[in-house]
């Protein structure tokens, strides 16, 4: 497996501590070491990296791997998470998410290697594109304020039922847990309503969100539901709704963050 050298600068640096216990605590750790191979990522690939064993024989390449597995997932699982993922939480989330259960950074990777978003167009940066619309009270819009983490820009819905449709086909892998999921907030001013639809071949699964007042003002809220799907490719129907719940003229209802639905193999057992 590769990673960039950024990859490998990002990850040795994401724990500014040197001297603070290792990821894995029966893995040996030389923090002399690991300042001379922050200072060699720039112009070292992994293998000349792993190479730098030779210098000091209770180094173990391992854990520079596990820590850039632990980044990699870290940065797929990004905007499945309300909070900011390290290397404390991305497992517990990355288990809760997927009803998976790992141990280890590379068991993590080696499930999310073939993951990526499915929904084109998850949080209205590209407009309404991909998407079929239903635009209820003052209809659906798109602003570029109370976004979710970096996004540029967030839907927002108004007084009666406004919903987001886009179909999708996952493509053929291994068997497979589905996860569909959406990042959905409300103001601090008036109660909103959202609710997540998803539809396989064989079943249909719905999850409603109440988020009455008051409130903090863009206190997301995660909604999640799985499906187990098979090696063939399955087409997906999603449907994301939202409104308010006062019945407020203008666009007052739930604030759909970003939209996602991704394949997650099951781990390999050997």
């Amino acid at each position: 497996m590769g990673y960039s050298r950024a990859e490998i600068n990002f990850t040795l640096n994401y724990f500014p501590d040197v001297n603070q216990q290792p990821i894995q605590p029966n893995l040996p750790y030389n923090a002399m070491l690991i300042k001379i191979i922050q200072a060699s990522a720039y112009f070292f690939t992994l293998k000349d990296l792993g190479e730098l064993n030779l210098l000091n024989k209770s180094f173990n390449t391992e854990l520079l791997n596990e820590r850039v597995c632990m980044h990699i997932c870290c940065q797929k699982l990004k905007y499945t998470s309300i909070k900011c993922l390290d290397y404390i939480n991305i497992i517990p989330h990355f288990n809760n998410l997927t009803g998976i259960k790992v141990k280890s950074y590379k068991d993590m990777f080696k499930c999310l290697k073939n993951t990526y978003n499915l929904i084109k167009n998850p949080y209205g940066a590209e407009g309404f594109d991909n998407w079929e619309v239903f635009h209820g009270g003052d209809q659906i819009i798109i602003e570029n304020r109370g976004t979710f983490k970096d996004h540029s820009c967030i839907f927002v819905t108004s007084f009666e039922w406004c919903s987001l449709i886009q179909e999708i086909v996952v493509p053929d892998g291994k068997n497979r847990v589905l996860v569909a999921g959406v990042i959905c907030g409300r103001r601090s001013d008036c109660g909103s309503a959202a609710e997540m639809i998803i539809k396989t071949q064989f079943e249909e699964k719905k999850i409603l969100e109440n988020m009455p007042t008051p409130g903090v003002p863009d206190s997301w809220k995660l909604m999640t539901l799985k499906f187990d799907i098979g090696p063939d490719p399955t087409i997906i129907n999603t449907t994301f709704l939202g409104k308010d719940t006062q019945y407020w003229k203008g666009h007052y209802g739930a604030r759909i963050g970003h939209c996602f639905v991704m394949a997650v193999d099951y781990p390999i057992i050997e």
